[in-house]
């Protein structure tokens, strides 16, 4: 009889080891659990599509804050929100990689991308920014210490001031552009306004008025000179 009532006591005891590593909470509005700490230390570090029989739906901000050692993350199709600065200071990330059948985010190139709106929320030092992104949100690189050059296809249309703060590398590239006299000077060939990251959608119109302005007197200043 002792055999029988201590053989299940043992088995929760190791499901419950096996669970340290992640801390969860859980949403009732939404009925899934909420990834809210990650405090392992591996390199690979893959999310659970489930906790306690109910589907791991979220994941909340700075929930790997400070996680160094965390290399790639793979995220699993159940994940349908996934918080501001969730992975906010990860030095070492190199890439993200998204279960193909999320519906909310995928994982092109190494970035995690939102679908609906096409923005870059999370890059790593081996991520190929994806011809489908339209924006790179705040933070999206911040912080990666091996990231030193970085192509911006031309379908980028926003890049937030602090996308690529602290990476702590002066090598840092835009493609070609290595610095930001070069990224000043490749806008104005282009008719691009300085400013063009200050802009927004509200601001469209203002943005067209003065690309207009600088081609005009592009074209002006190019039949004078002949």
């Amino acid at each position: 009889i002792c055999i029988v009532l201590l053989l299940p006591l043992c088995a929760c005891s190791e499901s419950e080891e096996a669970e340290t590593d992640f801390e969860f909470r859980f949403d009732d509005k939404n009925k899934y659990y909420v990834l809210t700490a990650y405090n392992g230390s591996d390199d690979d570090v893959e999310i659970p599509e489930e906790y306690n029989g109910k589907d791991v739906g979220a994941i909340d901000m700075n929930a790997f804050k400070g996680c160094t050692t965390v290399e790639f993350v793979e995220i699993p199709k159940t994940v349908e929100r996934i918080d501001y600065q969730a992975f906010y200071d990860c030095k070492s990330l190199k890439r993200v990689i998204v279960d193909e059948k999320n519906k909310a985010y995928s994982g092109v190139g190494g970035c995690l991308m939102e679908t609906d709106t096409k923005t870059v929320l999370v890059g790593g030092s081996k991520s190929t920014i994806p011809n489908t992104a339209t924006t790179i949100a705040a933070k999206a690189f911040s912080g990666r210490e091996d990231l030193k050059t970085i192509d911006i296809p031309d379908n980028i249309l926003y890049i937030s001031k602090n996308a690529f703060e602290n990476c702590n590398n002066n090598e840092l590239a835009y493609g070609s552009i290595r610095n930001e006299e070069a990224l000043k000077e490749n806008l104005k060939v282009n008719c691009i306004p300085e400013d063009i990251c200050e802009y927004t959608i509200d601001r469209y119109e203002e943005f067209l008025l003065n690309r207009r302005k600088m081609m005009a007197k592009k074209i002006e200043e190019y039949y004078k000179s002949l």
